[in-house]
């Protein structure tokens, strides 16, 4: 797997982008219908979350410099 070299600010806007692209995505997929603001806030929390571990799980893998702990990734996030 190829490594990378970029600044950490580098990292979290790139991953911040991928992020707000894919929830963009899902939002566009789901399904318009009577909407429960609730169960919205519960599955947009689980979602951000979901992405951010899986982009957090890539960083560590692909970036040599990456060294942020999944905690710091979402309070700078």
């Amino acid at each position: 797997m190829e490594s990378f070299q970029f600044t950490t600010q580098q990292i979290l806007e790139t991953l911040r982008l991928f992020i707000q692209d894919d929830c963009i995505e899902i939002k566009k997929a789901s399904r318009v219908g009577p909407i429960d603001a609730e169960l919205v806030k519960i599955s947009a929390d689980a979602m951000i979350d979901l992405l951010c571990i899986r982009y957090h799980n890539e960083a560590v893998q692909r970036c040599k410099n990456y060294s942020l702990t999944y905690e710091e990734l979402c309070e700078r996030i």
